[in-house]
């Protein structure tokens, strides 16, 4: 079943703005375009893994990433368990055997 989906709204375009506030209430504004892009080209990360039903990352990067993984067709896979066992690392788990890439950012 599909979720239910706002069929009115928009992709995000790169001309769109984001307004990000701290605890401290400082507003800074953002081109959707700036943020994407400094995503994908400074901090996003790939690992390639075959036939695998556990694979640990360490990322060293002090925080817990956000994980997404891709099969060989760039799907992205929706059932794998994440344990982030420390700031540093974290372990993907299969049901069964997989293949693919873990992006994580």
């Amino acid at each position: 079943m599909r979720p239910i989906t706002n069929r009115a709204a928009r992709d995000i375009q790169d001309t769109d703005r984001m307004t990000v506030a701290n605890i401290a209430n400082d507003e800074f504004m953002y081109q959707m375009g700036d943020v994407a892009g400094y995503i994908l080209k400074s901090i996003s990360t790939s690992e390639a893994f075959t036939s695998k039903t556990s694979v640990t990352v360490t990322h060293g990067r002090g925080y817990k990433p956000i994980v997404w993984i891709e099969d060989g067709s760039a799907e992205v896979l929706g059932s794998f368990e994440c344990t982030h066992t420390s700031v540093l690392a974290f372990t993907i788990t299969f049901a069964v055997s997989q293949s693919g890439t873990i992006h994580y950012i």
